[in-house]
């Protein structure tokens, strides 16, 4: 299975696409390399494609991580915040999300403030905060 793909178009014109694969001859993940036949399709799932020009290798695109990957990784507290926001017609305070947890507002703040940091939610800039989910993590 491929993983962390990117493709380069080279300032030279010349395209190739660059992966990490499992590898059973060698035991683990290897990278590697391979250029780009000018019919070439590559399916890529991604929410979002980055693009970046590198003064090295030129013009380079990137998937952005889809949000499901990170969703994995979280404690059951988060995933409640998110179920909690998902349903939400509008943003919400911390105050308000803790009273659909049943909870008080103190034992969420850790929670919002990682979901903040990891780009899954978004927190408003006036007070009282309001979150809400983001839209891309960028």
């Amino acid at each position: 299975m491929m993983k962390d793909i990117r493709i380069v178009l080279g300032r030279n014109g010349i395209g190739y696409i660059q992966y990490r694969i499992q590898s059973v001859q060698e035991g683990g993940v290897v990278k590697a390399e391979e250029p780009l036949k000018p019919e070439a399709t590559i399916r890529i799932q991604a929410e979002a494609l980055k693009i970046i020009f590198d003064q090295n290798l030129g013009w380079i695109i990137e998937p952005i991580r889809r949000k499901e990957e990170k969703i994995l990784k979280l404690t059951p507290q988060q995933r409640k915040i998110l179920k909690i926001l998902k349903r939400a017609e509008k943003p919400l305070t911390q105050k308000e999300i803790a009273n659909q947890m049943n909870v008080r507002p103190q034992a969420i703040w850790n929670s919002l403030q990682e979901l903040v940091k990891e780009g899954i939610l978004v927190r408003s800039e006036e007070r009282p905060f309001r979150y809400s989910i983001a839209d891309y993590e960028l």
